[in-house]
């Protein structure tokens, strides 16, 4: 049996006699009665099943789940439950980039993301880790002048990495998961683009071999270098004028390459950079400085040349391979459906909306009437004549010369009195009303204002005057 003991203070303890006869207290500090004798409860639920062997109580369980670190880290001290391994940041860190299922890559880029979060964190528990830390990281990230984009990665990196703390038991909730880490890019307008004169006056300074590196960025959308760099020239059908992209950044998602089209300015730099080629060339971007051993691109820096030949054409982006990538995504957008586009581009549509579609001065000129189509105006001139042949349709008969108005009486046996005679409402009325006939030479002008079954003047039948020629029908 356990029971409560009161400190000064309001401070109480809960007093048991531990298995082997030893005498344990649990000190719960400030704490009021009825809390008090619920902690002291399942104290005794858990002595009870450490002496006989049985398996906790559901309700204790629960509890036990839910307890913090400091009461917990008591009752093991007290031989009531098994006390929980601390385990470090670091011990974390290198227990994810052991896992198999981790690219070497990826792995290079979360090793140096996690050497900065033990560095914001320090190297303690995990368990300590609190809410108001995870705070201090983001933080200390935006501090560092790292792009919105670099620290949303940073943190979802970090919260994956807690989140096998949580799985391994370690701790019972992840600090991360409160924390807002979903850092996004600007509104659309706001994003750079690359036009097709800016980019020949880039290609004009560029080497052969980053002529084509450029040119598969802004022509085919591939990504550099994970795309570029890998490119073989077994991938190129130019008389097809189709390209075999291997994409490792999709490969897990199951779509390990794509089919791109190969448009007729790349389909130029293509055919130059293969009548540079020496015999026997493997890669299409010949770069080998920027590939390991196996090939593969591994710690290149491609962004820094690039940022001196964009020095000495007189051009100037922040992210000089997402602005040409995003620019030929926007270019295909204008012309081919979006499902087309995000398979030749290798992403989802809501991505393509989210990150690569562009609102440039081109697309404001079209919708604002600068387009070439001369559409407005031809629709300008359409509704000018309509509305002019309205209003001959309103016009007096008067207004028709040559024509003398003739009364229907005058007429009795002309095709429209026999048609009104029958019309429903007149008499005798027994046939089925039928469509008005007319020769072409006679035209019927009715008063604005008549009743359909009760005329309030008589209609007019305006009977042509002689001329040479027939006049046009109403």
């Amino acid at each position: 049996m356990a029971s409560i003991a009161n400190d000064p203070g309001g401070r109480r303890r809960v007093l048991f006699v531990a298995p082997d006869g030893s005498r344990k207290t649990i000190r719960l500090g400030k704490i009021d009665r009825k809390s008090a004798e619920s902690v002291c409860r399942h104290v005794e639920a858990l002595l009870a099943a450490k002496i006989s062997g049985q398996p906790i109580p559901r309700d204790t369980a629960v509890w036990l789940a839910a307890v913090g670190e400091p009461l917990l880290s008591r009752l093991a001290a007290a031989g009531l439950v098994a006390a929980r391994k601390k385990k470090a940041v670091s011990e974390l860190l290198a227990e994810h980039l052991a896992r198999q299922d981790v690219k070497p890559s990826t792995k290079a880029i979360r090793a140096v993301w996690g050497r900065q979060l033990v560095q914001l964190l320090g190297d303690r528990p995990v368990q300590s880790i609190t809410a108001r830390d995870a705070e201090a990281v983001r933080d200390g990230l935006v501090r560092s002048g790292l792009a919105p984009a670099t620290v949303g990665r940073q943190l979802r990196f970090a919260r994956q990495l807690f989140r096998l703390a949580v799985l391994g038991g370690a701790i019972d909730r992840n600090p991360f998961d409160a924390l807002a880490h979903n850092f996004r890019e600007g509104n659309l307008p706001q994003r750079d683009y690359a036009p097709a004169d800016d980019v020949e006056r880039l290609l004009a300074v560029c080497p052969p071999p980053w002529r084509v590196l450029v040119g598969l960025a802004r022509y085919a959308a591939l990504r550099c270098p994970s795309e570029a760099l890998l490119l073989r020239w077994s991938d190129v059908d130019l008389p097809g004028r189709r390209l075999t992209v291997s994409s490792p950044k999709t490969e897990s998602q199951g779509k390990p390459w794509r089919v791109v089209p190969v448009a007729p300015r790349l389909a130029e730099l293509l055919s130059d950079a293969w009548e540079l080629a020496p015999a026997g060339a493997g890669h299409v971007v010949d770069l080998p400085q920027y590939r390991g051993k196996s090939g593969n691109w591994v710690g290149c820096n491609l962004r820094t040349q690039l940022a001196r030949l964009m020095r000495r054409a007189g051009v100037l982006w922040k992210r000089p391979f997402r602005v040409l990538r995003s620019s030929c995504v926007t270019d295909w957008a204008r012309e081919h459906p979006v499902h087309c586009v995000a398979a030749w581009a290798g992403h989802t549509v809501p991505v393509a909306g989210r990150h690569y579609l562009t609102v440039t001065d081109a697309d404001f000129a079209r919708a604002t009437g600068g387009a070439k189509s001369g559409a407005p105006a031809a629709q300008k001139e359409a509704q000018q004549a309509s509305a002019a042949r309205c209003g001959e349709r309103q016009s007096s008969p008067q207004a028709l010369g040559g024509c003398e108005p003739v009364p229907l009486d005058a007429v009795p046996n002309s095709l429209l009195h026999k048609d009104l005679a029958t019309r429903p409402g007149f008499e005798p009325g027994q046939r089925e009303p039928k469509s008005l006939v007319l020769p072409l030479h006679y035209r019927v002008i009715r008063p604005a204002a008549v009743s359909p079954y009760r005329p309030s003047a008589p209609e007019m039948l305006v009977a042509p005057a002689a001329r040479s020629s027939p006049p046009t029908p109403g």
